[in-house]
């Protein structure tokens, strides 16, 4: 146990949150880039019926590639990393600490047929899979289609549609397809200073519809989060505050998943 325990520290210390670099649209597509990084994050209100406190801390261990063919993400993020509201650490066996992460990969639809389908404003089409889970009772699989929009204002735009697969869903249609997503990533640069200081704003958001619903307490069929972030960075630093909207959060209809969240965090990120 010892051994998973130091695994754990270290994976910590390489943390990244998914948003950020896996929304990221900056680079060739004719070359690999890699990216690992370290962050601490702070939640005010958390959005969540199955976890405890107000408050909350989160680490998360993420890794990316992007190539000409293909995007490939995964995270994991550690609630509850310093024990505040806990009585169990999760570096032992009575955890009651949260661990939360995704797998995606996005696949283009010109490479792989080598012809080129852009147009205009459109920049790109794609198979796309993701995969979330969490240590309680969920595991998630999402397929369907993206595309990537180009306009100059914008550092990125990618738009996903996906139909969703419940393979857990703490008990509520499980091992059946229950709704669809609609997924839209996008950023703004809002200013660069001389000295390599940039500050942005980032955002995703998240609209699932179309769920079935289950004899449960303040079920609905659909949800809404969207994820807002401004940054200050400087030479892969960066400082972030976070304000998510949410709506019906995980398709209930509870004050706990109705009120809206505010973050504060910082991060590195490295590319290689």
């Amino acid at each position: 146990m010892k051994k998973i325990y130091i695994i754990s520290l270290l994976l910590i210390s390489l943390s990244f949150k998914y948003s950020y670099a896996n929304n990221t649209n900056k680079f060739s597509k004719n070359k690999i880039t890699n990216q690992i990084g370290t962050s601490l994050t702070y939640v005010y209100n958390i959005s969540n019926p199955y976890l405890n406190g107000e408050e909350n801390t989160i680490s998360s261990v993420f890794a990316f590639s992007q190539s000409k063919y293909f995007e490939l993400s995964a995270y994991i993020n550690i609630y509850y990393l310093f024990n505040i509201y806990n009585d169990n650490t999760y570096f032992k066996k009575t955890t009651s600490n949260y661990l939360y992460g995704e797998i995606g990969t996005r696949v283009s639809i010109a490479d792989i047929i080598g012809y080129d389908i852009r147009y205009g404003i459109f920049d790109g089409l794609y198979f796309g899979y993701n995969f979330m889970y969490d240590s309680n009772a969920l595991l998630q699989h999402y397929f369907g289609l993206g595309i990537n929009l180009k306009i100059p204002i914008f550092s990125y735009i990618k738009i996903d549609w996906y139909a969703r697969f419940n393979q857990k869903y703490y008990d509520r249609s499980n091992n059946e397809i229950s709704g669809y997503l609609l997924d839209i990533s996008y950023e703004l640069p809002i200013y660069k200073f001389k000295v390599g200081i940039d500050i942005s704003y980032s955002a995703r958001f998240k609209y699932i519809f179309d769920a079935k619903k289950n004899i449960i307490a303040y079920d609905t069929d659909n949800s809404i989060q969207w994820h807002n972030d401004i940054k200050i960075g400087y030479q892969g630093f960066y400082l972030i505050y976070s304000y998510i909207y949410n709506k019906n959060f995980m398709e209930l209809n509870t004050p706990k998943t109705n009120n809206s969240e505010q973050r504060a965090g910082i991060y590195y990120i490295y590319n290689f």
